[in-house]
C-alpha cells in the first residue's frame, strides 16, 4: 500500500510538472522542468538538457537540475562531431569504469561518467540530448520512460521554435507594413533610402547596411548605416568590380557565407567585415538594375538563408520606391533648374531668397546678393552664333557655381544675367567674392564650338554671297556686378534685388567690367579690412 502511494505521488508530481511546462512560455524554464522530470523518474541527483546549434555543430546546455553553480558554468558546450553518438539516435550510457568510451574526454564533468544520454527529437529530427547523471545503469523500463520524457521535451522545443518563428514572421510583416506605408507617403529620395536602410537593419539585425545607386556605370553609396563616413564618400565600384559591381552586372543576388573564401575579394577588403557572411542584392526597376543593397556584420552571428530571402524580397519592392522617388527628384530638379546652365530658375530663386532673408533676420546675420550681367554678350551671338553664346553661358555658370559654397544660391535671372545669394557672410566677403569672380572671368579663355555655316539650300541666286564665318576657338568675356547686403541696403528680398540691380547699372555706366555697391556697404567692408589689418602682429 505504501509503495502504491509512493508511485501515485510520483505520478501526480509528473503530471504537475507537465502542467507547469504547458503554461510556461520560456523554453529554458520548460526544459528545466523536463530535467527535473527526468531526475524524478530515474532518482538521479543531476539532469540536463542539451540543444544542438545547427550552425556551429555544438551542443549547449540550456537547462539543468541539481547542478552546482561551478558545474553549470563549466558545462557550456560540447562539440557534436567528437561524440560517439553523433550519427546515431540510440541512447548512450557512460559508466564510471575506465577506460572511457570514445569521445568521453570531450564531455566536461559531471556528465562525463555514470550518465545516460537520450536523443531529443523535434519534428522527426534529433535536436539535442536529455542526460541524467548519477543513477547508475538504467533498466529497460527506466530507459523507455526517459525516451518518453525526451519526446515530450522535443515537443516543447518544436512548440517554442514554431512560436518563435511565428513571432519573427509577425515582426517582419509588421516592419514591412510600416516601411511600406512610409515609403508610399513620401517621394523624397533621401528619405526613401533612409527608410530602406533602417528596415534592413531591423529585419536582419545587421550593424552595417548601404545602398549604392548606379550612375554613369559607377556604383556610389547614397545612404548607409554603420559605415565610416570616409568610406561612404570614397566608395565607388564599376560594373563587374568587386562584390557589388558583380551583382549589379549580373542582376543576381549574392549570399556569401565566408567573405574570406570569396574569389576576387582582397584580404585587406575582407578585413573590414566584422563577421564573414554578407548579403548583396540588386535593385531592379523597369527591367534594369538601378543599384545594389548591401548588408553585413550581423550582430547575432552569421546571416541565414531566411535573412537572404527576406532581403531579396524586400529589395524587389523597395527598388520601385527608389525609382519613383528618383523620377520625382529628376522632374523636380527639371522644374527648378535651368536646363542650359544648371542653375536655379528665377521663380525658384525668389522662393529661396525669401526663405534665406527670413532666416537671416531671425538670426541677425548678414546676407549678400550679387547681380552679374555679361558685357557685350549680344556681340558673341551675332558674331559666332547662338550655339557659341550657349557655350559661354554654360561655362560662366560653372565658374559661378564653383566659386561659391554649397549652401549659397546661384540662379539665371535673365538671358545673360545671373544672381547669387551668399549666406552668413560679411560685406567684405560679398564684395571680395564679386571681385574674385570678375577677375576670373576677365582672365578666362572660353573655348567655343566650331562655327556653324549657313545651309546652301537657304541661299538663292539673288542672295548676296554669304560672308565667311570667322574661326573662333576661344573668346574672352567680362561682366558687370552689382552688390547689395542685408541689412545695410535693404530689409527684404525684393528690395535687395532692386538695390543690387541699380548698382549693376552703375557698373555698366561706369565702363563695365567692375563691381559696384552702396557707400555704406563699401564703408563696412573697408572697416572690416582695417580691423583685420590692425589685428595682425607687427
Amino acid at each position: 500500500m505504501a509503495e502504491g502511494n509512493e508511485h501515485a505521488r510520483e505520478l501526480i508530481g509528473l503530471l504537475r510538472l507537465m502542467a507547469q511546462t504547458s503554461e510556461d512560455e520560456s523554453l529554458s524554464r520548460s526544459l528545466s522542468v523536463v530535467a527535473r522530470m527526468a531526475a524524478l523518474v530515474t532518482r538521479a541527483p543531476r539532469a540536463g538538457v542539451f540543444l544542438e546549434d545547427p550552425e556551429s555543430g555544438v551542443l549547449r546546455l540550456v537547462a539543468s537540475h541539481g547542478l552546482e553553480t561551478d558545474d553549470s558554468s563549466r558545462v557550456t558546450a560540447i562539440a557534436v562531431e567528437k561524440q560517439p553518438w553523433r550519427e546515431g539516435q540510440k541512447s548512450l550510457f557512460i559508466p564510471r569504469a575506465v577506460p572511457s568510451p570514445p569521445g568521453r574526454d570531450a564531455i566536461p564533468p559531471p556528465f562525463d561518467r555514470d550518465s545516460l544520454w537520450v536523443a531529443l527529437y523535434s519534428a522527426g529530427k534529433v535536436v539535442g540530448r536529455l542526460v541524467v547523471q548519477g543513477s547508475g545503469a538504467p533498466d529497460e523500463t527506466t530507459e523507455e520512460f526517459l525516451r518518453l520524457v525526451a519526446i515530450y521535451g522535443g515537443s516543447l522545443v518544436a512548440k517554442a521554435r514554431l512560436y518563435g518563428a511565428l513571432q519573427r514572421r509577425v515582426e517582419e510583416l509588421t516592419i514591412l507594413y510600416e516601411i511600406g506605408h512610409r515609403l508610399s507617403s513620401t517621394l523624397d529620395l533621401d528619405r526613401v533610402l533612409g527608410l530602406m536602410v533602417d528596415a534592413v537593419v531591423r529585419l536582419t539585425g545587421c550593424e552595417a547596411c548601404s545602398i549604392m545607386l548606379l550612375e554613369d556605370g559607377v556604383l556610389r553609396i547614397r545612404k548607409a548605416r554603420g559605415i565610416p563616413e570616409d568610406i561612404v564618400q570614397k566608395a565607388a565600384r564599376r560594373l563587374g568590380e568587386g562584390i557589388s559591381g558583380r551583382v549589379a552586372e549580373t542582376g543576381e543576388p549574392l549570399f556569401i557565407r565566408d567573405v574570406n573564401r570569396e574569389k576576387g575579394v582582397a584580404a585587406s577588403h575582407a578585413a573590414h567585415y566584422r563577421s564573414p557572411s554578407l548579403i548583396c542584392v540588386p535593385l531592379k526597376a523597369r527591367g534594369r538594375v538601378i543599384g545594389v543593397l548591401n548588408a553585413n556584420d550581423k550582430r547575432s552571428g552569421d546571416f541565414t538563408p531566411e535573412d537572404f530571402n527576406l532581403v531579396t524580397l524586400f529589395a524587389s519592392q523597395a527598388a520601385l520606391a527608389i525609382d519613383n522617388a528618383s523620377l520625382h527628384e529628376q522632374l523636380w530638379k527639371t522644374s527648378i533648374t535651368d536646363g542650359l546652365t544648371q542653375t536655379y530658375v528665377r521663380a525658384y530663386f525668389k522662393e529661396q531668397l525669401d526663405r534665406l532673408v527670413a532666416a537671416s533676420l531671425a538670426t541677425q546675420s548678414t546676407l549678400g546678393v550679387i547681380m552679374v550681367d555679361l558685357d557685350h554678350f549680344k556681340d558673341v551671338n551675332d558674331r559666332y552664333g547662338h550655339q557659341a553664346g550657349d557655350e559661354v553661358l554654360k561655362q560662366v555658370s560653372t565658374l559661378l557655381r564653383r566659386t561659391v559654397r554649397a549652401n549659397d544660391v546661384v540662379a539665371r535671372y535673365g538671358g545673360e544675367e545671373f544672381v547669387l545669394v551668399l549666406t552668413e557672410c560679411t560685406p567684405l566677403v560679398v564684395v571680395t567674392v564679386a571681385e574674385r569672380i570678375r577677375r576670373a572671368l576677365e582672365g578666362s579663355r572660353i573655348r567655343l564650338p566650331p562655327p556653324s555655316r549657313p545651309s546652301v539650300h537657304a541661299v538663292s541666286a539673288q542672295s548676296p554671297p554669304p560672308r565667311e564665318v570667322p574661326a573662333a576657338p576661344t573668346v574672352t568675356v567680362t561682366a558687370s556686378f552689382g552688390v547689395a547686403v542685408l541689412p545695410i541696403d535693404a530689409s527684404d528680398g525684393e528690395s535687395l534685388i532692386r538695390v543690387a540691380d541699380e548698382y549693376l547699372y552703375v557698373s555698366k555706366r561706369a565702363g563695365r567690367n567692375r563691381v559696384s555697391c552702396s557707400d555704406p556697404c563699401r564703408e563696412a567692408a573697408l572697416a572690416l579690412t582695417r580691423a583685420a589689418t590692425s589685428a595682425r602682429p607687427a
